[in-house]
Order: structure tokens, then C-alpha cells, then sequence
């Protein structure tokens, strides 16, 4: 069945405890779960987090929704998403990292629609080798056998760090297919790691949650556009390794 993992821990080393902060009367776990739990084609969300204890309130999040939790290595996330995937028979995979309140359903239902339609062609379908979505509107699709064969073969810490690393780094060997937005967007971030991230986060929730729980990506890319100011907040803020290169222009 066509599943998600949404990956989550409360360790966080630039700001702590970031999946556990309320906006708008909701952490930012449960928005992002709520929002990927508006996919079209989700037939499971699985809720993949640590065996530490200090993870027992994201297992408790979990279960409080109504969504399967499963519990593994902290630091080996590609055997996490693996077992998680194996024990809940999940395929393809949806991977959803749990610090990126601005998920889209409709993003990852373009990426699902891709990889459905050309009969499971690809390995993996994904806008992140060749990122032009804003950072955290990313979204991957993976095959279970090109999964468990990145498992099974990598063995570097780094490619364990990251579930699909080993893949899109090894290009020759997996079948990625890399889809893109007609705006190149992604020098926007609209993910959560530092309190310059969380004050527009915030700023934005603040503006249109009220308004309406079901805001979508373009609804943000809107009002950020009408409110240039906000753009600057986390703007100097590092990005992940795929956006580094990209102008902040």
C-alpha cells in the first residue's frame, strides 16, 4: 500500500524540542501530520521515531491521532524508514521529515501520480535532486525494493544518517526521476531548524491558519510574495546540502 513514514524525534541540536512547539494551538508535529493526511493517495501515515524515552511524547502524539508508530534506531534513520516500511508492508514509501511544517498534499500527490503512472518505472521520484520547490515542500517516493536494496548495500555513516542519500548518489545504479515546480522557488525555506525559521513559520500560521486549517504551499508562496519583509528572516540562515549551492537572491 502506497504509505508515508514521518520521521520525528524531539533531539534537536540548533532548537530543541522544535517538532514540539505549538503554533495555533497545535504542535508542529500534528500540522505536519494533518496536512500530509490530506493526500488524495495516502493509504497509511506511520509515525517512525526513536526507542529513546525522551521520544516516548512522540509515540504518545502517534497513537492520540489515530496513526501507527513505530520505534527504532536514533541515529541509523535509513533502517528506521526500513523496518517501518517492512512491518507495516508500505510501498512505495513517502518519506516526510517532521521539521517542515508546510508539507503539501498536493505536492505529494504529484510525485505519486508520477511514479503510478509510468508503472513503477522509477525507483524514485522526487524534487530534490534539482530542488526548485521552496526547502521543506520536498517530497520523495521510493520503491520498497530499491529501499531495502539501499539498506542492505550502504554502509557509511552518513548514508545511514539520510534515507536517500545512498540512492540519489548513486544515480547509475537507481532509476530517479527528479520533478520540478514551472517557478524556481527555492531560495524560499520553509523548513524549522533555528528561531529565525520558527518567527516566520509562525508569522505566516499566525496570518492564515485562522483564516483556514487547509492552506496550501501556493496560499504561503502568496502571502510571503505580498509580505517581502518575512522573506528576510531566516535568509541567512545555512541550507541543506541540495540548496547550498542556490542564490538567496
Amino acid at each position: 500500500m502506497i504509505g508515508a513514514i514521518v520521521f520525528a524525534r524531539t533531539f534537536s541540536t540548533r532548537l530543541p524540542n522544535k517538532v514540539m512547539i505549538e503554533i495555533q494551538g497545535k504542535s508542529i508535529l500534528e500540522h505536519i501530520i494533518a496536512r500530509v493526511g490530506r493526500s488524495r493517495y495516502l493509504q497509511k501515515i506511520v509515525l517512525a521515531t526513536t526507542t529513546n524515552q525522551l521520544d516516548d511524547i512522540i509515540e504518545k502524539i502517534g497513537l492520540q491521532l489515530g496513526i501507527d508508530v513505530y520505534r527504532g534506531s536514533e541515529l541509523d534513520v535509513l533502517d528506521r524508514c526500513y523496518q517501518a516500511a517492512k512491518q507495516f508492508a508500505i510501498d512505495p514509501i513517502v518519506r516526510v521529515t517532521g521539521d517542515d511544517p508546510f508539507k503539501d498534499p498536493d505536492i505529494i500527490d504529484e510525485a505519486i501520480e508520477i511514479y503510478r503512472k509510468n508503472d513503477a518505472q522509477y525507483d524514485i521520484v522526487c524534487n530534490t535532486l534539482e530542488p526548485t520547490f521552496p526547502e521543506g515542500l520536498d517530497v520523495e517516493v521510493i520503491s520498497f525494493s530499491s529501499l531495502e536494496r539501499s539498506w542492505k548495500e550502504s554502509s557509511n555513516k552518513e548514508d545511514r544518517e539520510h534515507v536517500t542519500k545512498y540512492i540519489l548518489d548513486n544515480k547509475e545504479m537507481f532509476r530517479v526521476f527528479n520533478f520540478k515546480n514551472p517557478e524556481v522557488l527555492s531560495n524560499i525555506r520553509l523548513t524549522l531548524d533555528t528561531t529565525e525559521d520558527l518567527k516566520l513559520i509562525r508569522s505566516v500560521y499566525d496570518a492564515l491558519y485562522p483564516k483556514s486549517n487547509h492552506v496550501s504551499w501556493k496560499d504561503v508562496i502568496a502571502y510571503l510574495h505580498s509580505n517581502p519583509a518575512l522573506l528576510e528572516t531566516n535568509k541567512s540562515v545555512k541550507k541543506s546540502a541540495r540548496y547550498q549551492h542556490l542564490s538567496n537572491k
